[in-house]
């Protein structure tokens, strides 16, 4: 703790600390005597990590400042061809690589040499989005880098987020997908599959299950085809006015057209079981009179809005009973398990 204070000191002297302080945090290199002992290869890849390479003000207010304040220790290792150092004695140093999302320190540090890409990587990650952040880092780099690594390093935060939130938002449609082909349409009470073919059983209240089914379906595709939208934009904006790829866009082209493939297999699924469920639903509306329609939906809603009432009184129930200190309140409710059941459910 004390290395990293007098490290905070040292920064906040220098008015960095505000800008760089969380970064040398996060890598490590909040030590002034760890500083001290890099090597060249190993300074470059400090002022990567945490920023400063693309600052080149500041990288040299950083060296200057190290590199006078270790002379006051008597002792200077920063690389800075316009400082002279005052000898001192030469401490053993300890190699420190980043390898394979980690930094690891010691002569292990040099079982494996160093790939270029993994500078980049991400330390110590233990969230899914993190580790996918982790896992696309290679492909990025071998088909985006740029010499100009401050533009790079721009371009591969946004592909992080941007195919994070792609990923993401295709699992929850898949999810409802899967859903509908599986007869289920999510916090609604319906079996869709019913509504695929004409029942045999007809009821009146067929008749807004299947719309009410249909209605949902519709918003899912509708969000499927928002999706592919975003993706095709993006399609476009990786080409050049001659249709020729942009020479770094080769690995995210391969992602979009990935991601548009799922999409378009998603959509097709969707749209019938949509078309399913319309026809059967136009069949049924003329099987019932609008009016008798509208009454038993009218009933329905209020029968629903009646039971909410009842269970949110019973929570309420519940949770002022738990307040008071009553261990057993699940047994209060004997006989009556299947609310209490259909209650813990709507918890989840």
């Amino acid at each position: 703790m004390a290395a990293e204070k007098e490290f905070e000191s040292f920064l906040q002297s220098i008015n960095l600390a505000e800008d760089y302080l969380e970064r040398f945090n996060a890598s490590g290199f909040n030590d002034i005597e760890l500083v001290k002992s890099l090597e060249l290869d190993e300074q470059r890849q400090m002022f990567d990590l945490v920023g400063l390479s693309g600052k080149p003000g500041h990288l040299l207010k950083f060296k200057k400042a190290i590199a006078s304040y270790t002379r006051n220790l008597g002792s200077i290792n920063i690389d800075n061809s316009n400082q002279t150092a005052v000898p001192a004695q030469k401490k053993a140093q300890k190699t420190i690589s980043f390898i394979g999302g980690k930094f690891v320190v010691g002569e292990n540090a040099r079982v494996k040499e160093k790939e270029p890409f993994e500078k980049y990587m991400i330390p110590n990650v233990k969230s899914k989005r993190l580790t996918y952040h982790n896992l696309i880092t290679k492909e990025i780099y071998l088909s985006a880098f740029t010499s100009k690594q401050s533009r790079f390093h721009a371009y591969l935060m946004g592909q992080r987020q941007f195919r994070w939130n792609v990923k993401c938002n295709l699992e929850k449609l898949e999810h409802l997908v899967s859903s509908y082909k599986n007869g289920q349409i999510p916090k609604e009470n319906i079996n869709c599959l019913r509504y695929r073919k004409f029942p045999e059983d007809v009821k009146i209240d067929d008749v807004s299950k299947s719309q009410r089914a249909l209605d949902h379906i519709k918003s899912t595709i509708k969000t499927i085809n928002e999706e592919k939208s975003k993706l095709s934009n993006r399609k476009m904006e990786l080409y050049t006015d001659n249709l020729e790829p942009k020479k770094w866009a080769s690995n995210e082209i391969n992602f979009v057209q990935e991601m548009t493939t799922h999409v378009e297999s998603m959509l097709t699924e969707s749209n019938n079981i949509a078309h399913d469920i319309e026809h059967v639903s136009n069949q049924l509306a003329k099987r019932f009179d609008v009016a008798s329609v509208n009454e038993n939906e009218k009933k329905r809603k209020a029968k629903r809005v009646k039971e909410q009432k009842s269970k949110t009184k019973k929570k309420r129930s519940i949770v002022e009973k738990s307040k008071v200190g009553c261990p057993n309140t699940m047994s209060d409710m004997s006989g009556d398990d299947d609310i209490v059941i259909d209650i813990l459910d709507d918890n989840l």
